[in-house]
């Protein structure tokens, strides 16, 4: 998955803001779906599948009093049910940008990951990796499926924090997850994406 050139930059300033203020953050705890109801230009999307992916058709964007949320929908051509989703939570100092209601903070856990691929897949079993795999960012967890259609499945999960070194407060962090069934394409060119 790609940071967007001008998101590296907003990134990078929210992690910087976190370590700067002193920022405590708790970084404990299970995820919560955002309610994204507003609608930003695709051009917005806080990251991009890489060159040769899925198209971003829409992204639906949430701002908390900590984080910036955003669900991007992508092009999906399958009759697998559900959509093909990249779900991006930015945590850290949000300033005049801040909306009304903080979101909780979202490390991932397998008892959590379990439950969004029943929901996130319905109908379609999904097995676990328990291969390492990495991407430009560090160490990745992701889920392989074949739905009744013929479409491989995947589900990726990431969560990308600074170091705090020798800093005793917390930082920002990103957690992503991608959702992305595709007919034409094998699950390992489906995991070269993230």
């Amino acid at each position: 998955m790609l940071l967007t050139s001008r998101r590296v930059h907003q990134v990078a300033a929210v992690l910087l803001a976190a370590a700067a203020s002193g920022c405590a953050l708790d970084v404990g705890g299970g995820v919560t779906t955002a309610n994204l109801g507003r609608k930003v230009p695709v051009t917005e999307a806080f990251m991009v599948p890489p060159p040769g992916g899925p198209a971003v058709i829409a992204v639906l964007e949430q701002r908390y009093r900590n984080a910036l949320a955003q669900d991007i929908i992508l092009e999906n051509h399958t009759g697998a049910p559900g959509q093909n989703v990249l779900y991006v939570r930015a945590f850290g100092p949000m300033g005049r940008d801040a909306g009304d209601e903080t979101l909780s903070p979202d490390i991932p856990n397998l008892r959590d990951i379990r439950r969004e691929l029943r929901g996130r897949f319905p109908g379609i079993h999904m097995e676990v990796s328990g291969l390492y795999a990495q991407n430009r960012y560090g160490p990745i967890g992701y889920a392989t499926g074949r739905s009744r259609s013929g479409a491989n499945c995947i589900y990726v999960w990431q969560r990308i924090a600074s170091d705090p070194g020798l800093f005793r407060f917390k930082r920002g962090s990103i957690t992503w997850r991608l959702r992305l069934c595709d007919t034409s394409t094998s699950v390992s060119d489906l995991l070269v994406l993230a």
